[in-house]
């Protein structure tokens, strides 16, 4: 993905550009090396052909990226509007990762499904995180891999209180 269609891909992710328009500059430099270094640790533990799920994927920019190595990757998203961007934009760059919208509680897929399951900046957003792991150990395979990352105290803009 070039500049200029990350660019366009940043101006849809509202949390972070309806407080501050400037962000998208900023993160297209982030955005490529978050998503390479996610890939390059998960490679080392599983192979190409890894079923990979992505939950709570938003707009679907760290599955993209993801799905670049893990062809068979899928994204689940709650927000709707997040979900319908990420569709568009997935058709748009011709990404071959599929998406689901799901209701938050139930993961639609069956038990022990997954080799890999992330779960990037979804955490502090789950309204019932014992419930949230409970599901993802039912999906992910018993050998394998939970990637989880969470925001932390040198993010330079907290986006749900929009405090430094």
């Amino acid at each position: 993905m070039n500049k200029a269609q990350l660019r366009e891909y940043l101006s849809h992710y509202h949390p972070y550009v309806d407080y501050n328009p400037k962000w998208a500059d900023w993160y297209i430099n982030v955005a490529p090396l978050k998503g390479k270094r996610t890939v390059k640790i998960l490679k080392k533990y599983k192979e190409k052909n890894a079923k990979l799920l992505d939950c709570g994927c938003g707009i679907g920019l760290s599955l993209y990226y993801l799905s670049q190595y893990f062809k068979n990757s899928f994204g689940i998203e709650t927000d709707k509007k997040s979900f319908e961007t990420a569709k568009k934009q997935f058709e748009k760059l011709k990404c071959k990762a599929k998406l689901k919208l799901y209701n938050g509680e139930k993961i639609p897929f069956p038990d022990n499904y997954f080799d890999i399951v992330t779960s990037m900046e979804v955490w502090e957003h789950a309204s019932d995180t014992q419930a949230m792991l409970k599901e993802i150990k039912r999906v992910l395979k018993p050998d394998g891999i939970l990637h989880v990352t969470t925001a932390n105290k040198f993010w330079p803009i907290e986006p749900h209180y929009k405090l430094p």
